[in-house]
């Protein structure tokens, strides 16, 4: 079987390759920024988010409301982030609200995790039901879920 992170880094530029070009993508937690060639190659307006840690285009505590208007951003790059936040479901529901109608969510998390980042590490990962209940919960609808053994890769799109 192929390693986690092997998937995820096949998976995630299919789903770039998915959206519509010339909209913006909005990379939330995007630390070195993997993916930002792949979304600019793709003629995506791509905008990086993190903490201080990093530079990014904004700079933003994570466990913070947003600094953006509702329903302004077209999609949304959360690439092994949800571990890394107390409170999760919060900032799902922050990217909900500054998402567009029909906007897209491309989300990955392990599954299982070992304790890294330290100490900004506060679960192991989620399950596939977690996403199945906060998509359905906050509005969105899962149009593709893949389960590895050590992650989920999901995308919602915003209804």
């Amino acid at each position: 079987m192929q390693d986690y992170k092997s998937f995820r880094q096949e998976w995630i530029p299919n789903q770039i390759q998915k959206l519509s070009s010339k909209e913006a993508i909005l990379d939330v937690g995007a630390g070195p920024m993997p993916y930002k060639s792949i979304c600019e190659a793709h003629g995506l307006e791509y905008i990086s988010l993190d903490f201080g840690e990093y530079d990014v285009d904004i700079k933003h505590d994570l466990t913070q409301p947003l600094p953006f208007n509702d329903r302004s951003m077209e999609n949304i790059l959360l690439t092994e982030v949800l571990e890394h936040i107390p409170n999760p479901v919060d900032l799902l529901k922050e990217l909900v609200r500054i998402t567009d109608y029909k906007g897209k969510f491309i989300i990955t998390c392990p599954m299982k995790c070992d304790r890294h980042q330290e100490p900004y590490i506060y679960s192991n990962g989620y399950f596939p039901e977690f996403y199945e209940y906060w998509a359905a919960e906050l509005g969105c609808e899962i149009e593709e879920l893949e389960e590895h053994p050590r992650g989920v890769l999901t995308l919602w799109s915003k209804k």
